[in-house]
């Protein structure tokens, strides 16, 4: 497991408080329930299926950029019963939206439904919950070393290229999905 960065070890070992209840609200009402809902209702089906599959990775953004609201809920290097709960939930979202998709691909045979969760399991899942921390950390080590960067400037550098390297995982996503159709396995 990657070393964990001290601002997010020091919102880890922090009593919960009321920017913890806002971060749960947040993340359950919001990024869980109401955008899945919405996408499904009025996006297309790649955009739904997409975001779907990727909800952890929106949950390791809000995550590793606002500690204070969200870390207890979504973090690899969470060690208490909620916060382990709630990370296996978000995952277990996440992979329902990837087994959704495998299990609606049309016309495909079962060794290929089942080939294509897997691919799709490795990009969206496995890659990121622990390559989206593990970068984001390698990021700020960079950034502390550089004495020519303000805090402000540091947390906006660092806010950017996570979502960078999110946006990174959520186009080879996108790109499975949007184009599954047209692979023969």
């Amino acid at each position: 497991m990657p070393v964990i960065p001290k601002r997010l070890r020091d919102n880890l070992d922090s009593p919960y408080d009321n920017a913890d209840v806002v971060g749960f609200i947040i993340m359950y009402t919001l990024v869980v329930f109401i955008m899945p809902y919405i996408l499904f209702k009025y996006a297309s089906f790649e955009v739904f299926i997409t975001y779907f599959a990727n909800v952890d990775i929106v949950a390791n953004i809000l995550a590793v950029n606002f500690p204070d609201y969200f870390v207890k809920w979504y973090s690899v290097y969470n060690d208490t019963l909620r916060g382990y709960l709630s990370f296996n939930i978000i995952s277990v979202i996440a992979l329902s939206g990837i087994f959704y998709f495998g299990l609606t691909s049309n016309g495909r045979s079962t060794n290929e439904k089942w080939l294509i969760m897997i691919i799709m399991s490795i990009i969206t899942w496995t890659l990121p919950t622990l390559g989206i921390p593990l970068m984001n950390h390698k990021v700020e080590d960079f950034l502390e070393k550089n004495d020519d960067i303000t805090p402000e400037q540091y947390n906006a550098y660092r806010l950017v290229i996570t979502i960078a390297i999110s946006f990174i995982f959520l186009q080879l996503e996108w790109l499975a999905v949007a184009y599954i159709e047209r692979l023969k396995l």
